[in-house]
């Protein structure tokens, strides 16, 4: 009886063993056709390319990134303003943050320029005066000559009489060019101090803002001196320190590109890029200017974001390319079926940059993975 119990156990645990045995083949059998291709299926490889439709294919390319580049608005023009004279300061008319209209930003006090502009003026008008005298006197003496000259040729007047007529002629239409120069210098002296008076005038062109005040009414300021800062905010630019590579696809792009200004879309353009290399950041100058400004007050530091698509290290290839085993990336080349081992740096978009190790070339052609399982988790 106890033989029998012992014959009937050993029969059950061989079918145990039997159904665990059976069980582990079920689930190894979908990984099985992986392991043969990437150990050897040459064969197998061929005939997975053959059934591949063309249109299927994956290309490597050159790896690129976005790239997020980040600024603060400011005026496209800033002046310091600076007394040419000096004097007395006798207004300020705007106070800082207002833009310039018909009034100068500070004058300075006119009381000694317009007296000399007064005797200026009376002056010329004597010259004035004195130039038509001579003129008149010149015409006079002309036709005095002309009538002389006329008796002198018929022997009706003397030698003498003649000449002092032509003396007479040649002093007057001296007289009448030197009058004629003394009134275009001082015209030229007239125009001088009208001069130095705008330039009690201080202030920048009319729209500009003031940015800085540094005088008072009443103080005595002399040349040279500054008095305050002004800046154009018609229209905003944002200084830029960009790589070699961000400065290529800049050059690239040109004067039209979508950027963000405080998260509102707006466009933008390359002003200048400075070809000169800053050693001690490794790094280039670049302004871009915007376009418009999205409906917001345009003024410095509001934040422009303008992504960009850069060249990086490595290589790009398309995610529906790589298959995933035993968190080994592999992709597989279209021209021989050869499984290539991949290390996965970083992703950009729908494709992922790996390390370019020369197993792989731009334009090399790719199979779609075959089973792409989940891809491992990212990494902090």
């Amino acid at each position: 009886m106890g033989a029998r119990i012992k014959e009937i156990l050993a029969v059950l645990l061989l079918l145990s063993m039997i159904a665990l045995a059976a069980l582990a083949a079920t689930e190894d059998k979908p990984d099985a056709p992986d392991r043969q291709d990437a150990a050897s299926g040459p064969m197998n490889s061929a005939l997975l390319v053959a059934n591949t439709p063309a249109a299927s294919y994956l290309v490597v390319r050159e790896a690129r990134k976005r790239v997020v580049l980040k600024g603060y608005t400011r005026a496209s023009d800033s002046i310091t303003l600076t007394s040419e004279v000096g004097g007395r300061v006798k207004a300020v008319n705007y106070e800082v943050g207002q833009a310039v209209q018909n009034a100068p930003f500070v004058e300075i006090d006119t009381t000694f320029i317009d007296l000399s502009l007064e005797s200026t003026q009376k002056q010329l008008e004597r010259l004035r005066a004195a130039e038509k005298r001579a003129e008149s006197h010149a015409r006079y003496l002309a036709k005095e000559f002309k009538r002389i000259s006329s008796l002198y040729k018929q022997g009706s007047t003397s030698a003498s009489k003649y000449d002092a007529s032509e003396q007479q002629l040649a002093q007057a239409n001296l007289e009448l060019g030197s009058v004629s120069a003394e009134r275009g210098a001082v015209e030229v002296g007239l125009k001088e101090l009208r001069e130095k008076r705008r330039r009690h005038m201080v202030g920048p062109p009319e729209g500009w803002v003031i940015t800085g005040r540094m005088v008072e009414p009443g103080e005595v300021v002399a040349p040279g001196q500054p008095l305050g800062k002004a800046s154009d905010f018609s229209s905003l630019v944002v200084p830029l320190s960009v790589s070699l590579r961000e400065y290529e696809e800049l050059s690239a792009i040109g004067n039209t590109m979508e950027a963000r200004l405080e998260g509102r879309p707006v466009e933008a353009g390359v002003n200048w890029q400075n070809p000169d290399f800053d050693e001690r950041t490794r790094k280039s100058a670049v302004e871009i200017a915007i376009v418009n400004t999205a409906g917001l007050a345009p003024r410095g530091g509001l934040t422009l974001e303008l992504p960009v698509m850069v060249r990086t290290e490595g290589l790009l290839v398309p995610r529906g390319a790589v298959s995933w085993r035993y968190e080994n990336p592999m992709v597989v080349l279209r021209a021989t079926g050869v499984s290539v081992p991949v290390i996965v740096t970083d992703e950009s978009g729908d494709g992922l940059i790996v390390a370019d190790d020369g197993s792989l070339r731009p334009g090399d052609e790719l199979l779609p993975a075959g089973r792409p399982a989940g891809e491992p988790a990212k990494k902090n």
